[in-house]
């Protein structure tokens, strides 16, 4: 009776452990999914990210001097004045790209950063998942192993009940 209930209890154990894997194969395989869908959404952001860099950064200074006057008489620039205002303009515009520019990294190293830590986690998900999956083989064949033997222990009390019956007659 003990070895039929610790056979019992054995099975119980085994088929947990196994349904616990399989539960954790399923999470991490949805965990995974989930990740790459989320990478491949950060990684079309980014791309949109580096597009719109790369038209901020190829802007050049123009200089028209015939655009250039001053504001109170209208008179045009000249020689020095033009010179200075010319200078002035470029630093406005040179300023204003690297801070436009800045503005457009800042979230585009930021999902950098997120898809890296991403693909470590998918790595790691990976990895653990082949764990799960490793151990699904070991799990069934104890789970055979117990059930057998389980069994086993059945017909021997069945044939132990049967022979103090026919004993009885």
């Amino acid at each position: 009776e003990k070895d039929r209930r610790d056979k019992s209890n054995a099975i119980v154990k085994v088929e947990k452990e196994l349904s616990t894997c399989k539960e954790l194969i399923k999470t991490d395989t949805d965990e995974i999914n989930r990740l790459v869908a989320e990478v491949e959404k950060k990684k079309t952001e980014k791309a949109e990210l580096v597009k719109r860099w790369q038209v901020v950064n190829s802007e050049k200074f123009e200089f028209n001097p015939d655009l250039c006057s001053c504001p109170l008489c209208k008179r045009k620039f000249e020689g020095e004045d033009l010179e200075k205002k010319r200078e002035e303009l470029r630093v406005n515009f040179t300023d204003d790209k690297v801070k436009r520019l800045k503005i457009i990294e800042e979230p585009g190293n930021r999902l950098k950063e997120e898809i890296v830590s991403n693909e470590q986690k998918i790595s790691d998900l990976k990895f653990e998942l082949k764990s799960f999956e490793n151990n699904i083989p070991d799990l069934e064949a104890a789970l055979k192993t117990a059930q057998e033997e389980a069994m086993q222990i059945k017909h021997f009390v069945t044939r132990v009940h049967a022979d103090n019956e026919w004993k009885a007659l």
